[in-house]
């Protein structure tokens, strides 16, 4: 369960920069295009991991 978390993380935590990457303005990370400081965007990247973890949690 604990490599299936890693694993399930690192797609996330891919995922989201990839998002976030698509509303970046000049290399400034931005997100629904309000800049974020490095711990908001930390914050929601693992807010958004967790989600991920919960949902799959569910569905096994």
């Amino acid at each position: 369960m604990k490599e299936q978390t890693r694993k399930l993380a690192a797609g996330c935590s891919k995922q989201c920069f990839e998002v976030v990457d698509r509303t970046d303005e000049v290399s400034n990370h931005t997100y629904s295009k309000v800049k974020l400081t490095w711990f908001e965007e930390i914050f929601e990247e693992y807010k958004m991991i967790l989600l991920l973890i919960l949902y799959h949690m569910e569905r096994e």
